[in-house]
């Protein structure tokens, strides 16, 4: 059994990024309760006590995974001198940071096929970062906001899903810079670098 590392209660959100941590660095299915629980150095049915399935627990730490994230853009979109720029940049795997939560969404994605719960939370996220990316198209004047935001986050998805099945192949200038060309070709102007 483990033993606790630290006296502070166990949360779930403590769980939800050790599940993170050791999908990042080992991939989703390692992600076990009893991987988690050792992680945080905690017996599994401390786990279990907040969440009793493995499949509760990855739902938890999608929908803190698609948080942060969207948290992100959603800063970048309302606070940035270049909100679309800067928001996509959020989602290109640009520093390790985001080359592991990209690693992890892949997964997830890949599993929310078969898994409703999981797909109910792609599809609120996507829907959430292509609003807000519609509307700042809109307030610069885009036509067809909607459509153009579809067409960037899937380049975006496409530049995250290239990086991770490669092992990191693409050089960070490239990825930065294929987003850097279809951000012109989106906004019909030489996009902001």
């Amino acid at each position: 059994m483990s033993r606790r590392i630290h006296p502070d209660p166990l949360t779930s959100d403590e769980l939800g990024l050790a599940v993170l941590a050791v999908a990042a660095d080992h991939g989703l299915a390692a992600a076990t309760i009893r991987e988690v629980a050792a992680r945080v150095g905690v017996s599994i049915g401390a786990v279990q006590h907040h969440f009793p399935t493995k499949a509760s627990l990855q739902i938890h730490a999608f929908v803190a995974l698609v948080d942060r994230v969207s948290a992100r853009v959603d800063r970048a979109v309302r606070d940035s001198a270049h909100p679309i720029e800067d928001a996509l940049a959020e989602l290109v795997p640009l520093d390790e940071e985001r080359r592991a939560e990209a690693r992890v969404m892949i997964e997830f994605a890949a599993l929310a096929v078969r898994t409703p719960a999981l797909a109910e939370v792609q599809e609120r996220t996507l829907r959430r970062i292509r609003d807000g990316l519609a509307n700042a198209l809109e307030r610069r004047g885009v036509s067809q906001p909607g459509l153009r935001a579809a067409a960037l986050i899937a380049v975006v998805d496409g530049l995250a899903l290239h990086m991770a099945s490669t092992g990191g192949g693409y050089p960070d200038e490239d990825l930065g810079a294929v987003l850097h060309d279809q951000l012109s070709l989106v906004l019909g102007e030489r996009a902001a670098g």
